[in-house]
Parts: C-alpha cells; sequence; structure tokens
C-alpha cells in the first residue's frame, strides 16, 4: 500500500467518523436548558403561555411554573449575588484582583472602600422592603441570604434589620384592597385606539379599561375577558360524593365542579375571548392542545381539519 493509499484511506475514515457521529446527533433527544432564576411562589400576572413542560417552551428568560392552574410560562424571580456595601468604610489600599474570574469559587472582585479584595457577595433576592415594617416575631439578619425561602432582610421600626416577606406578600392584600383590579387580563399585543392619558392602577381608567403596559408606557386599553369553566363531564360518573358546596370551599385557583355524579375541586378550563377560524386544508397544523388555557397570548384551542390546535381568533 503506497503512503498516498494510507492518507486517502486514514481522511475517508475520518469523513466517516465525522458523518456517523453528526447522523447519530440527529437521533439523541433535544438537550433540555434551564434557564435562570427561578419560579416566583405566586402568580399575580397574566402568564405569557399556557401549558408548558419545561423551561425552553417559554419566550424570552420566562420560566416553566407550576401553579394551581397548572403549568404555565412565566418571568423568573432572578436572585442577584452582589458585592457588600462598603459605604463609610475603608479597607487596605491594595488591588488584590480586577475582576471575579479572578477570585475563587464563589466570591467576588468588591471594593473595600479604598482597593479591590476577592470577598463573598451578599444575596438580593427579588422584591422590594416595605418603608417600615413590624419585627414582632421576626429574627435578625444582615442580608437577604439570611432568610427563608422567599423572605427578605429588612429594616424594622426599633429592631434592626430583620428578616421578612417581599414586598408582593406584603402588601398584596392593602393593594388589592385599596386598587382592586378591573375584570379581565390585558392583551399581549395591543394594535387598536389607546387612551390618551396614562395610568398607574386600573382605577384610573374609564369604564372597563385596564391599565396595561406597553413598550415601557402604561395606557389604558380594553381588557380581554378570560371565562374559566368547569371540565365538561358529560358522559363521565365519579364518585358520588359532595367534597365542595362553591368555589369559596375550593383552594385558590380551583372551581368546585360536578364529576358526574358528586361535586369536587377542580383545576378551571380557561375559555378565551373571540371565534376560531374557519376549517381550511391548506392551513398547516400547529401546537395540539384540549382547551384555550394550553395556547399561549390569545389563541385559542379550534377544531381544524388535523385535529385540535391553536388558532388566533377571527
Amino acid at each position: 500500500m503506497t503512503m498516498a493509499t494510507h492518507r486517502l484511506l486514514i481522511g475517508a475514515l475520518f469523513f466517516l467518523l465525522c458523518v456517523i457521529g453528526h447522523s447519530s446527533a440527529l437521533f439523541y433527544p433535544k438537550t433540555v436548558s434551564l434557564k435562570p432564576g427561578r419560579c416566583p411562589r405566586h402568580l399575580y400576572g397574566f402568564p405569557s403561555r399556557f401549558h408548558c413542560d419545561c423551561d425552553d417552551d417559554c419566550i424570552d428568560d420566562h420560566k416553566c411554573c407550576e401553579y394551581s392552574c397548572g403549568m404555565v410560562c412565566v418571568p423568573p424571580a432572578i436572585v442577584r449575588l452582589e458585592c457588600p456595601d462598603t459605604h463609610g468604610s475603608v479597607g487596605s489600599c491594595v488591588e488584590e484582583c480586577t475582576c471575579d474570574n479572578e477570585c475563587g469559587s464563589g466570591k467576588k472582585c468588591c471594593s473595600n472602600g479604598c482597593g479591590h479584595v476577592c470577598t463573598t457577595p451578599i444575596t438580593v433576592k427579588p422584591g422590594f422592603c416595605t418603608p417600615s415594617i413590624n419585627c414582632l416575631g421576626a429574627s435578625p439578619c444582615a442580608e437577604d441570604g439570611n432568610c427563608d425561602g422567599d423572605k427578605k432582610c429588612c429594616h424594622s421600626l426599633g429592631c434592626g434589620m430583620v428578616y421578612y416577606r417581599e414586598l408582593q406578600d406584603l402588601i398584596q392584600e392593602n393593594i388589592l384592597e385599596a386598587f382592586p383590579p378591573k375584570p379581565g387580563h390585558c392583551p399581549t399585543y395591543y394594535h387598536g385606539p389607546e387612551s390618551e392619558r396614562s395610568c398607574k392602577w386600573d382605577r384610573d381608567c374609564h369604564d372597563d379599561l385596564k391599565c396595561c403596559k406597553y413598550m415601557n408606557k402604561a395606557v389604558c386599553v380594553p381588557p380581554i375577558i378570560v371565562k374559566e369553566v368547569c371540565p365538561d363531564t358529560t358522559g363521565m360518573i365519579g364518585i358520588c360524593v359532595e367534597m365542595c358546596m362553591s368555589d369559596m370551599s375550593c383552594p385558590y385557583g380551583q372551581k368546585c365542579c360536578s364529576n358526574g355524579c358528586g361535586h369536587m375541586c377542580s383545576n378551571p378550563i380557561i375559555v378565551k375571548p373571540g371565534d376560531c377560524p374557519r376549517h381550511s386544508l391548506t392551513q398547516r397544523c400547529g401546537r395540539r392542545c384540549q382547551h384555550d388555557g394550553q395556547c399561549s397570548g390569545e389563541m385559542k384551542c379550534c377544531q381544524m381539519s388535523c385535529g385540535p390546535t391553536c388558532r388566533h381568533p377571527v
């Protein structure tokens, strides 16, 4: 075998390995990525998408999180690691580092008041502290990292820094009582006429208009009225036991629904406004669904020639 033939065989072998490696990779399941941040403890806004299986199903930085309404896409709660506040302090005027990469694992290059040293960062959780809180029954802390779960380290009246729940938990009831939201949800996209007045709360808008934010501007727009109804139990027979009397006796987000014989707390079915488009044999099949709540944005679950799929309403 000549040297040229030997090189040709080796080259062909490497080419074959590359092709096999590339082809086999096509049959491997897609790697599911986990986006930064964690799921908020409570669902306050309208999800960007109903029904998801993993973070990759969600737009932008939104995460797939589980609530009483099922798995939905929502913006994440980001926990940041920041340098400690050195305001008013003066350390040694030595530059021990210039960037975080020069520090050991878990440390950041921070100012000490004069120079820069590798320092253990502090944890900053999402949310804000109220101007003043009652410290009764709270425990002392130095930073958010000392507090369990979603709790933040906040300044109290007379007790210094104590851990407490984040702002959304602290004032949610007061906000809802003082500024009750109007029925419906803000449209994901809105291209129709909008009021000229700016707003901060729904009560700033006339009639049934809601205060919605688009392109960093809050304006009054017509809401999307989303109905939550009990699942259809036609032809079904469940246990003949009355486990609830009304929606008030069910956990938040559930309704008291018939199971075909008795009543039990169930996750409601989302019904969005609008009508489904007419069947078309030329239309491509979209995402499969069982009800409107499994379709993103304002899309509805419509019966098409290829089965129930998510479609924009007409």
